[in-house]
């Protein structure tokens, strides 16, 4: 499953919005993770790997 990560520089603002899911779904596979300016762009890609896994579980990718 994805999930939405907000970044922080040394002031403690957030930055940008990092996702996170394993390729694959699986409990060992390897983290994939992609960076996004907005919350609601990086929502977004969440949303969709959370579809895609939905429908074609294990080819997130």
């Amino acid at each position: 499953m994805a999930s939405v990560h907000p970044r922080k520089n040394k002031a403690g603002e957030i930055t940008s919005y990092q996702v996170k899911w394993r390729l694959g779904g699986g409990r060992e596979a390897p983290v994939q993770t992609e960076r996004f300016d907005d919350e609601s762009a990086a929502s977004d890609k969440c949303s969709i790997l959370w579809w895609v896994w939905l429908r074609w579980p294990g080819t997130i990718s």
